[in-house]
């Protein structure tokens, strides 16, 4: 059993509560219970009906998916985290459980202790100092406060960790909607109100930070935000002509409809927080300094953010991929892909949102969504890109294991933030963390499932190799 292992199972057995049953292994080297399972074998709901998907894939059809293949390992131990949703404590817990982090002030992992713990009383392990930390998106929304979960990972990202922040659709979202506010043109007019109600937490938050208290400031009306940021009566007869080609009808159809539902809701939203439109748009003004300004104290989240990341036999990304996306990645590598998507965020953000670059951050492989058919899979197979590990799609009792159209997948958003938690009607507080150890092996940690999940691709015949 690998050196990961050993410490990940020290770390995970003093998390977890002891009461729980859980397969049990034993260390070779103390004898110590060791709670580890095969991933093929972890119980998981299902989630996905269609036929070209498998969602507890028995370990015949892994070990004939792995057969003769050569997995490429990681060049050193990677630590994947996803979908934290503005929750500080779920950042700081998951990294704590999977023993990149700790803290000699540290009584519990509760959110309440762990709360009281400023971002410098946190320092990294020495396993925390070889890991490279994969931050899978959606860093925005949902959860309590958009701006300590920021300022917590931009105090780790400057410990000198090797780090990297993948693109969600949540964060694009956001950054286009803050980045091109008050736009006129039918594809980008859309793209503030398309942020949604959920928006609302990180205004209020700039506005009681850096606004409330007398900025001395007069607001614009009601009106006049209305006419600046929110999508005029000619806009539902343009963007249809716009989109036609590009977007499926029944998604344009359902767009026109979202549009509709989420001007409401935000402006009803704003008046729950006790803040008038004026009042918002203000502090949509001050998150364009924050976030978009090269000396703003938030300019590295936008900055910073990658569409895809390969290691080894592994594509990370938020979401998955189509066969264009497939193709791009497997055929000229993530980082011209990178240079296509960063230009795209700023010179076509509507057709990035709605085409192949946009799939890797949106896809749940449904029928609206752009197809990823035997033709992508055999362009990433032929690439040596055997296994997606991603997010996105909340998923219970931990990680779990799949096929999506014919690929292995590792699907990480395993519910950490405490709002999620709450519509889930999931108990306790959230922490995961999927680590990609040096010899290939894969483990599963969550909070929500009393055993580390292991895959390792040499036990179903696949050859394991290093970068």
């Amino acid at each position: 059993m690998s050196v990961v292992a050993h410490h990940l199972a020290s770390r995970f057995l003093h998390y977890i509560d002891e009461s729980i049953e859980a397969p049990v292994g034993r260390s070779p080297g103390t004898g110590e219970p060791l709670h580890f399972e095969s991933w093929a074998q972890a119980e998981v709901p299902k989630l996905h009906e269609s036929p070209a998907d498998a969602d507890t894939p028995s370990e015949r059809m892994i070990r004939h998916y792995l057969e003769g293949k050569t997995w490429v390992a990681p060049r050193q131990p990677i630590c994947f985290l996803t979908d934290l949703h503005a929750d500080r404590e779920a950042f700081w817990r998951s990294l704590i459980v999977a023993g990149v982090v700790d803290s000699p002030d540290l009584e519990s992992e509760s959110d309440e202790a762990l709360a009281a713990i400023p971002d410098e009383g946190f320092a990294l392990t020495p396993f925390g100092r070889d890991v490279h930390l994969v931050i899978g998106g959606d860093l925005f929304d949902k959860g309590p406060a958009n701006l300590p979960l920021l300022d917590a990972i931009g105090h780790f990202a400057g410990s000198g960790v090797h780090f990297t922040l993948l693109a969600g659709n949540h964060d694009v979202r956001t950054f286009l909607g803050i980045r091109h506010a008050e736009a006129t043109d039918p594809g980008l007019a859309h793209l503030f109100v398309r942020m949604g109600k959920k928006t609302m937490t990180l205004f209020r938050e700039v506005f009681e930070t850096h606004l409330a208290g007398g900025d001395g400031a007069q607001r614009l009306s009601d009106e006049a935000v209305r006419s600046r940021l929110f999508p005029q009566r000619s806009w539902f007869e343009e963007f249809p002509k716009l989109a036609q080609g590009l977007v499926p009808p029944a998604r344009i159809e359902k767009e026109l409809k979202r549009i509709q539902e989420k001007t409401i809701e935000l402006e009803a939203r704003c008046r729950a927080y006790g803040m008038s439109l004026g009042d918002m748009y203000a502090a949509l003004e001050r998150a364009r300094g924050l976030f978009l300004d090269a000396d703003g104290p938030y300019h590295w989240v936008f900055s910073r953010m990658h569409i895809a990341m390969r290691e080894g036999s592994m594509l990370f990304a938020h979401a998955g991929v189509d066969d264009e996306a497939a193709a791009w990645i497997a055929e000229r590598g993530c980082e011209a892909v990178q240079e296509s998507f960063r230009e795209a965020l700023e010179t076509t953000p509507f057709e990035l949102y709605n085409g192949p670059l946009g799939n890797v951050f949106r896809t749940k492989y449904r029928d609206l969504d752009l197809p990823m058919t035997d033709v992508g899979r055999h362009r990433l197979q032929r690439a040596g890109v055997y296994a997606i590990v991603h997010g996105h799609r909340n998923v219970f009792l931990g990680q779990h294991m799949n096929f999506r159209r014919g690929v292995l997948n590792f699907a990480c958003d395993a519910c950490v933030d405490r709002n999620t938690r709450r519509i889930e009607s999931l108990a306790g507080e959230g922490a995961a963390a999927t680590i990609i150890a040096e010899d290939g092996t894969i483990y599963g940690l969550s909070s929500d499932h009393p055993a580390i999940k292991v895959f390792d691709p040499a036990a179903y015949g696949g050859w394991v190799t290093s970068v």
